[in-house]
């Protein structure tokens, strides 16, 4: 009876390191990551010029800096309230569309247009029909 508690024992403490090794592995992304995926996501859509996609890195760039320090901000407040953050992360969202926006030709102006409603329809499908769908929820699919 002690040789299976002292086996099953061993067995619970393997499989508690592996999980453990597997979460730590499972590390947050780092803002370089996240900006050149989203910088990649919009060259692929969009078809950017070098100068074009050089310059969204830095958008992006500075967007996650300030979103993760925003974030960060919201973990440390005792008692976070949606009405406190929201439109800090929503002016977030629409400086750095705004930016990028800029950057854009007619041409690639509709593109994105076009991609965001085209996120806008399949995120509503995915969503009970009397459900809207906000700007935000759109950004957010954006920047994945």
């Amino acid at each position: 009876m002690k040789k299976i508690k002292f086996i099953l024992s061993v067995f619970l403490l393997i499989c508690f390191v592996q999980l453990n090794a597997q979460i730590v592995a499972k590390k947050a992304a780092s803002v370089d990551e996240r900006a050149l995926k989203a910088s990649d996501k919009l060259n692929q859509i969009l078809n950017l010029a070098t100068a074009q996609y050089q310059k969204v890195i830095v958008i992006n760039k500075d967007f996650f800096v300030k979103r993760y320090a925003l974030r960060k901000k919201i973990k440390e407040d005792v008692n976070p309230t949606e009405s406190a953050y929201k439109p800090q992360m929503t002016a977030l969202f629409k400086q750095r569309k705004k930016e990028i926006s800029a950057l854009l030709n007619t041409n690639q102006i509709e593109l994105y247009k076009t991609w965001r409603t085209q996120n806008r329809q399949q995120l509503q499908d995915s969503k009970p029909s009397n459900e809207t769908i906000s700007e935000e929820e759109i950004d957010a699919v954006e920047i994945m």
